[in-house]
């Protein structure tokens, strides 16, 4: 059986925390599971890590989006640039690029919708709203 987290392991816990360190590098030092680290961390209400470092890679490797990315990103996204080019030339990962588009609400070039128009309903051909290829086929009165 593992000891109880002792006030030692909670000053070197929350003092990592305080410089960044990974949630990994924190449980060698302390001698607990990462996942028990975190657990830690929230019952000590030690809240987020510092974000002071936006731009920086942290220590567990992680790179915070600055206000200039976001800009970049967004008017890359409005041209129509896809989110695998746009990783590329930012130097971020194809799902980083699409989790931080969903975040900001703008996962779809602007304009999108009115490029493909409305559709006709494959039943009863009313008129409805397409997001493009993959979208209703069917109106909510025949689906």
């Amino acid at each position: 059986m593992e000891p109880r987290w002792t006030m030692e392991m909670d000053e070197q816990l929350t003092t990592m925390w305080i410089a960044n360190a990974s949630n990994d590098e924190i449980s060698r030092v302390v001698g607990k599971p990462a996942s028990a680290v975190m657990a830690r961390a929230a019952r000590l209400s030690l809240g987020q890590r510092d974000k002071s470092v936006i731009g920086k890679a942290t220590a567990d490797g992680k790179v915070y989006w600055t206000a200039a990315e976001d800009r970049q990103l967004l008017e890359m996204r409005r041209q129509g640039v896809s989110s695998t080019k746009i990783g590329k030339a930012m130097g971020r990962a194809r799902g980083g690029v699409q989790s931080r588009l969903l975040k900001l609400d703008n996962s779809k070039p602007k304009g999108h919708a009115e490029i493909t128009g409305l559709r006709n309903c494959m039943r009863c051909r009313a008129k409805l709203r397409s997001e493009g290829r993959n979208g209703p086929r069917l109106c909510y009165t025949c689906n």
